[in-house]
């Protein structure tokens, strides 16, 4: 469990990190207006959804670009409800890439969700520290809102914008 929870204080750390390097660049957040944001939303989604390709097209149109890369990437991690696409938009471009960019370092096998064999790989890399089978799942579970063994974007993103 102190594995864990070192594992947890890196998280927060890089949370951190990411927040006060926006601060010293002097980016500025623009949260934009929650109304403005829904009726946007609503002309694309599908069912309280919409899928990773059409983040493009809709962030174009708040006036938030993304790369090809990260647009990749979204592509692959499914499909966002109108929370996971508000935290998206109101995110600063350094904060937001990081965040995505930290989330494909820990997707081993690129499938769009971190698993406990992702997330064990991906810890072991470059460590000194080891984490135990359990304290793996034990992070998974910390990080999943639900119990089907993987994080998914949404989870990751959701953790980063609680720390």
């Amino acid at each position: 469990m102190v594995s864990a929870l070192r594992f947890v204080y890196f998280l927060t750390l890089f949370a951190i990190y990411t927040q006060h390097k926006n601060n010293d660049t002097h980016q500025t957040i623009d949260y934009y207006d929650s109304t403005k944001l829904k009726n946007v939303f609503a002309k694309h989604q599908d069912d309280g959804f919409v899928n990773g390709e059409d983040l493009k097209v809709i962030m174009f149109e708040v006036g938030r670009h993304l790369t090809d890369n990260e647009i990749m990437i979204l592509s692959m991690v499914g499909k966002f409800d109108f929370e996971s696409f508000q935290r998206l938009v109101n995110r600063s471009d350094h904060v937001r890439r990081s965040i995505i960019q930290l989330f494909q370092k820990l997707d081993k096998d690129k499938d769009g969700v971190v698993s406990t064999t992702d997330l064990r790989l991906a810890l072991s890399y470059g460590s000194d520290i080891h984490f135990s089978y359990d304290d793996i799942i034990s992070i998974v579970r910390k990080l999943s809102n639900s119990d089907n063994g993987y994080v998914t974007f949404q989870d990751f993103d959701k953790f980063m914008d609680s720390t």
